[in-house]
């Protein structure tokens, strides 16, 4: 008698235990989906304090011909996704050029100064 009364108990619990974590699931993945993100940021040697042109912008281990360039003017907007649990984080972004060292920033800037590096430096 108490038998078949307990086994629908059971079903019934582990059909709300699988409800419950289908819905939570769905929260989670709902809370951390991709986000856009924009950088604008003019470059400028450190030492000369002039614009650098073709400085290659993007994250770490994404730089390529395709990244985004500084202009003549040192301007360059980088854009891509990120994403984390509740926000948006902001990228860690990479400048890159021969003759300068390579320069990582965490934080927006509206100006990167790049360091020469030695074999640029007379």
């Amino acid at each position: 008698m108490f038998g078949g009364m307990f086994t629908s108990t059971s079903i019934l619990l582990n059909h709300i235990l699988k409800f419950t974590l289908v819905l939570l699931v769905g929260f989670l993945c709902s809370s951390c989906g991709s986000c856009l993100q924009q950088y604008g940021t003019f470059v400028y040697d450190s030492e000369s304090m002039e614009p650098v042109e073709g400085v290659f912008v993007d994250k770490k281990g994404k730089l390529s011909s395709y990244s985004p360039t500084t202009d003549k003017l040192g301007f360059v907007i980088w854009e891509g996704t990120g994403g984390g649990v509740f926000s948006c984080p902001e990228p860690v972004l990479y400048f890159e050029k021969e003759g300068y060292k390579t320069t990582s920033t965490e934080e927006q800037s509206d100006t990167i100064f790049m360091e020469p590096s030695i074999n640029m430096l007379h």
